[in-house]
């Protein structure tokens, strides 16, 4: 199971267990993952084989001004006995997009091969939210490689409209035709 994976279930675990927390454990997971990646020092700590589990649960509430229920405690342990807290920020960004789908905010990637103006991104946006229902959170992106044309990803459905891609059918069917 990939990290990815594991932080979704982690995610799910804590909004199921402990849906009143999901803000507080979601900005703590967060916090944590910003200071893993300044402190050298709590990265070793928290992934030293030696120092018991419980030792680092014991450091991670007593450095916390969080006051979660025991329950949330024994899921961020069960991270540690798994030695994968380096998921703590990942969890976090999976309890921000599990509150996001709850309240109909859809993360659309929306990748063309020149930027778009204002307008028309504006177009877009208006266009996919009638289609969708709920919030766009539109991520803008340009691939010149595309040559024109848009890609439009939302979740894991894929609307390819690209030039890029219209070639390398015709190309695909034109060795098939030219193989018979």
């Amino acid at each position: 199971m990939s990290d990815g994976l594991f932080a979704r279930e982690y995610a799910r675990i804590f909004d199921r267990l402990a849906p009143g927390e999901r803000k507080d454990i979601q900005e703590y997971l967060a916090s944590l993952g910003d200071a893993g990646k300044e402190l050298a020092g709590l990265r070793n700590f928290l992934n030293h084989p030696a120092i018991p589990n419980s030792d680092k649960l014991d450091a991670l509430r007593a450095a916390s001004a969080a006051t979660f229920t025991p329950v949330v405690w024994r899921v961020l342990g069960d991270v540690l006995n798994r030695r994968m807290s380096f998921i703590f920020p990942v969890i976090a960004e999976e309890m921000q997009r599990l509150s996001e789908e709850e309240q109909y905010i859809h993360e659309v990637g929306i990748t063309s091969a020149q930027p778009l103006s204002a307008a028309r991104q504006d177009a877009l946006v208006e266009k996919l939210t009638a289609y969708l229902g709920g919030t766009i959170k539109p991520l803008f992106s340009v691939d010149p490689s595309l040559l024109g044309g848009m890609l439009i990803k939302i979740g894991d459905m894929i609307m390819d409209n690209t030039i890029k891609t219209d070639l390398d059918h015709l190309r695909s069917k034109l060795t098939t035709i030219s193989s018979t």
